[in-house]
């Protein structure tokens, strides 16, 4: 285990770029159009975007093929891959070299995240994600015995 890099990282840390159709993406992973996000040095190598497209406008974005992507809708209404989406949606996309988001009337929010998969195995119990059951098990017995953060 290692402390999370992310602690440190404020908004001002987070650039902010406008691209075509008046799209605006803040960067907190990996990068665009020269302009990289505050997180880096991460196995997965993710791409991590906070993602606004104005109504009625389309956001098209190239993804590794190899990697996972996917986005979360967190205001809006919207589309794609011929589907409607909403806030609170989750859309995983198939594999493919690029992905289309779509706003409808009203500016349509979303983070958009893309990543190297790990194919691990996981074990997975409520808040705790693990590798195997014997560490799940492992994790849960030292929350029960106050073990479990261990401290710098």
């Amino acid at each position: 285990m290692m402390s999370p890099r992310y602690r440190d990282i404020t908004a001002d840390k987070v650039p902010e770029v406008q691209i075509q159709n008046g799209v605006r993406i803040k960067i907190i992973a990996g990068n665009i159009i020269g302009k990289k996000g505050p997180m880096d040095d991460i196995v997965i190598d993710p791409q991590f975007l906070d993602c606004t497209v104005p109504a009625e406008q389309a956001f098209t974005h190239g993804v590794d093929p190899s990697y996972t992507a996917f986005i979360y809708v967190i205001g809006g209404k919207g589309a794609t891959d011929g589907k409607a989406i909403g806030n609170g949606n989750l859309i995983l996309y198939e594999k493919g070299d690029h992905l289309t988001v779509t706003a409808s009337d009203k500016p349509l929010r979303f983070l958009l995240l893309t990543g190297k998969p790990l194919h691990e195995p996981v074990a997975w119990k409520g808040p705790i994600v693990m590798n195997t059951q014997e560490e799940l098990e492992t994790a849960f017995q030292e929350y029960k015995d106050g073990t479990f953060i261990k401290a710098e």
